[in-house]
C-alpha cells in the first residue's frame, strides 16, 4: 500500500511538475528583454508617427508605404499575441481568458480604425490631408499603446503579478506623449 501511494506522488508530481515551471515568474534576465523589448517598440512607434508627420500631400505614395508597413508590424504583433494567448488559454483561469478575449476585440477593433484612417491617406484631397494623416496618427498611436497594454497584461496574467495602479499607469502614459 505504501508503495502504491508513492508511486501515485511520484506521477502526480512528475506530471504536475512541469506545469509549475511553466507557470513561474520570468527571471531578471526575461524581465530585462522584455523591458527592452518594450522599448524597441515604443521607439519603432515614434519613429514611424514622426515620420508620417513629416510627409507633405506631394510624399502621399511614401505616407502610404510608411502606414502601411507599420500597420503590418502590428498585425505581425497581434497575430504573435493572439497565438500565445490561444496556446495557453487552457492553463489560463476563465477569467483571464475573458479578459483576452476581450482585449482582442478591442485591438481588432483599433486595427479596423486604423486601417479606416489609412485607406483616407490614400484619397484624401490636399484640403483635408493634414487633417487625415493627423487621425492615421492618433489612431496608430491608439492601437500601438493598447497593443502594448494587452501584452503587458498577458504577460502579468503568466507570471499571476497584480496589475498596475491604473492612476499611475495614465501618468506615465501621459508622460510618454508630452515627451
Amino acid at each position: 500500500m505504501k508503495s502504491l501511494r508513492r508511486t501515485f506522488l511520484a506521477v502526480s508530481m512528475a506530471a504536475w511538475l512541469p506545469l509549475a515551471w511553466a507557470q513561474e515568474a520570468p527571471k531578471p534576465a526575461d524581465a530585462d528583454a522584455e523591458k527592452q523589448q518594450r522599448e524597441q517598440v515604443q521607439k519603432e512607434v515614434e519613429e514611424a508617427v514622426e515620420a508620417l508627420r513629416g510627409y507633405t500631400i506631394e510624399r502621399r505614395k511614401e505616407a502610404i508605404d510608411r502606414a502601411r508597413k507599420s500597420l503590418a508590424e502590428a498585425d505581425r504583433r497581434i497575430e504573435r499575441l493572439d497565438s500565445q494567448m490561444n496556446e495557453r488559454s487552457a492553463r489560463a483561469n476563465a477569467v483571464a481568458r475573458e479578459r483576452s478575449r476581450e482585449a482582442m476585440a478591442e485591438l481588432r477593433r483599433l486595427r479596423i480604425d486604423t486601417a479606416e484612417w489609412s485607406g483616407s491617406l490614400r484619397h484624401s484631397s490636399r484640403d483635408v490631408w493634414e487633417e487625415v494623416k493627423s487621425g492615421y496618427i492618433e489612431s496608430y498611436r491608439r492601437l500601438a499603446d493598447e497593443l502594448q497594454k494587452v501584452r503587458a497584461q498577458f504577460d502579468r496574467d503568466q507570471t499571476g503579478e497584480p496589475p498596475p495602479d491604473p492612476k499611475q499607469a495614465d501618468s506615465e502614459e501621459q508622460e510618454k506623449r508630452e515627451r
